[in-house]
């Protein structure tokens, strides 16, 4: 069964930094992954048209956040997750796909249990 999305409440900027500082530390994010994440691309990789602001990607990923360490079990295991090729992913990894398509964080919130439960549940990109 796939749970109904929901709309996260508006976080305030202040509070929302310092989640995403937990994020990178927890994560063990490079800057390059961390850059990525929020949306700045490699030169000659142009943004999407229609892709989420900023301020929506960061609150996507500060929402994912707890919901990978509470399925997964640790944040070591969510760092192990986000950088494995992955073949339901056409070889990518969860950490490419989350900075190519914000879209994907919100499937990811609202299936990450599935996903990892059954393994019956491809995302596509």
């Amino acid at each position: 069964m796939i749970r109904a999305r929901t709309q996260a409440p508006e976080i305030e900027v202040p509070v929302l930094v310092e989640l995403w500082t937990t994020v990178v530390e927890d994560w063990a994010l490079d800057p390059t992954e961390a850059l990525e994440l929020l949306g700045c691309r490699r030169m000659g990789k142009p943004r999407r048209d229609g892709e989420a602001d900023d301020v929506r990607r960061l609150e996507l990923i500060t929402e994912f956040a707890p919901v990978a360490a509470d399925v997964l079990g640790s944040s070591d295991a969510v760092r192990t997750w986000l950088r494995e090729p992955n073949l339901h992913l056409r070889g990518a990894t969860p950490i490419q796909c989350m900075a190519d398509d914000p879209a994907w964080l919100r499937f990811l919130i609202d299936n990450l249990d599935r996903i990892c439960s059954h393994g019956d549940v491809e995302p596509t990109k």
